[in-house]
């Protein structure tokens, strides 16, 4: 599975999942759920049994999958997915401990709250690949500054998302790809392997120093600006 989420989000294009950022409502997706939900769950029990949470989830799926866009299909941020949102099906959805919550609206505002965390990571990674100016700069040196400071800010915002939970770095690899995608920078075999010999060595459970994402910023560009790249950003 996690293989082939791995291909999923090697071959999506930042553009297409940018562009869907916007199509994102959550009022709609949670009146969808309480629809859904709120006639679903008994009244007078204190905890649901394990085949009608596994036929809930089923159903909470096929919602999200059916009303949410590249965003949440084509980046690894399912619901689900505990190092991005924080939301695990196991102790998260109706089945708190000690004791678990069977409101609707309490697990609707869980479930908000994880997709939340995950649009916000790749909002804020929008707004650097937007706000990296230097990019533009006719004179190389001043490209590849602007580059490594964008691809520095990549890793930081992914670290803060992620909290460096396990294999917290496979996201920040996505997030320098999607990056060189939005700014044009082609991903050659030189950018690949500055890539993996500095990103390649984070480790889980830590994030990197501020040296060593810096090394990853100036490996990267440097690799990046023998190239040559275009500033564009999509509209």
């Amino acid at each position: 599975m996690r293989r082939k989420q791995r291909q999923q989000r090697e071959e999506s294009g930042w553009e297409v999942i940018q562009r869907s950022l916007d199509s994102y409502h959550p009022e709609r997706i949670a009146a969808l759920l309480r629809e859904y939900l709120t006639p679903r769950i008994p009244r007078g029990v204190r905890k649901l049994e394990e085949s009608l949470r596994e036929e809930l989830r089923d159903g909470v799926e096929a919602i999200l999958d059916g009303n949410l866009g590249p965003w949440y299909h084509e980046t690894g941020v399912y619901l689900g997915n505990e190092i991005i949102g924080g939301f695990c099906w196991c102790h998260s959805f109706f089945n708190h401990k000690p004791f678990p919550d069977l409101g609707v609206e309490h697990n609707v505002q869980l479930i908000l709250k994880a997709l939340e965390r995950s649009h916000g990571w790749l909002s804020a990674l929008d707004a650097t690949y937007r706000g990296a100016e230097l990019l533009d700069d006719p004179d190389e040196g001043i490209r590849q500054l602007g580059l490594s400071d964008a691809v520095v800010r990549a890793i930081d915002i992914t670290v803060e998302a992620t909290a460096t939970e396990d294999a917290w770095y496979s996201y920040a690899y996505d997030a320098v790809n999607w990056l060189l995608q939005a700014r044009g920078v082609p991903a050659n075999h030189e950018v690949r392997k500055a890539m993996r010999q500095t990103l390649g060595k984070f480790e889980s459970w830590v994030g990197p120093t501020p040296d060593e994402a810096r090394a990853a910023g100036d490996a990267v560009a440097l690799a990046a600006v023998k190239t040559g790249f275009n500033a564009r950003y999509p509209r």
